[in-house]
């Protein structure tokens, strides 16, 4: 009866340790690209800086008074570290375990976000595709590069670590539902638990050798 309560405290824990990560790989990568986009409006770059948050405030007056609160600087700097925070915590549970490099999720992830901002968000707030009509080209390019910054460090860091947390454990690393990471091999139907101390030519072999010795016995 004690093995349901170990397990749903198990995957608790997991859950939370990766929105643990995930919000602190989120905030460094949000305060970088923050960085990179104030130095753009330090030397007059305008970037599609506030795309989403305009759009939103295009569609709310439609239908109430909106309070000019929402146009501070404060307010578009706070909506963008918590959009910001928010990706990176969408990141985690949703691209963060599959195979491949976190450099190629995280550029993966990011390629997405700027083609939906750029191909739906900008046009819709009537700035055109990627912002042409109010943007430079430079500050489309200039644009781009912070974004690109923002998810291959949210990808990166959230890896490094949600890494160091299950090492730290002792236990192994998990995807998206908290399951543990299954390593499969392409000659055998082999399904070896993936940890961080174990490579997948290390987790099958010892695998292999577990089952001969039993064969042989």
């Amino acid at each position: 009866m004690r093995q349901p309560f170990a397990d749903s405290r198990s995957g608790n824990s997991r859950i939370f340790a990766r929105l643990g990560c995930a919000f602190a790989a989120s905030v460094i990568a949000i305060a970088a690209n923050t960085a990179l986009l104030s130095a753009a409006d330090y030397f007059h770059l305008v970037t599609a800086r506030g795309g989403l948050l305009s759009l939103l405030l295009q569609v709310a007056r439609r239908y109430v008074t909106v309070s000019s609160i929402y146009q501070t600087y404060g307010f578009q700097q706070a909506f963008h570290i918590a959009v910001g925070i928010g990706m990176g915590i969408a990141y985690a549970f949703s691209l963060a375990c599959p195979r491949g490099s976190a450099w190629r999720r995280g550029a993966t992830y990011g390629a997405l976000v700027w083609l939906a901002n750029a191909c739906v968000i900008l046009p819709m707030s009537h700035q055109g595709l990627a912002g042409y009509r109010v943007i430079s080209f430079g500050g489309m390019l200039y644009f781009a590069c912070a974004h690109t910054v923002f998810f291959l460090l949210c990808a990166v860091l959230f890896e490094r670590f949600y890494r160091g947390h299950s090492t730290r454990n002792n236990a192994p690393s998990s995807d998206v539902r908290g399951r543990p990471c299954v390593l499969f091999s392409m000659a055998d139907d082999c399904r070896c638990p993936c940890t961080p101390e174990t490579s997948r030519e290390e987790a099958c072999s010892g695998a292999a050798r577990r089952t001969t010795r039993v064969i042989e016995s």
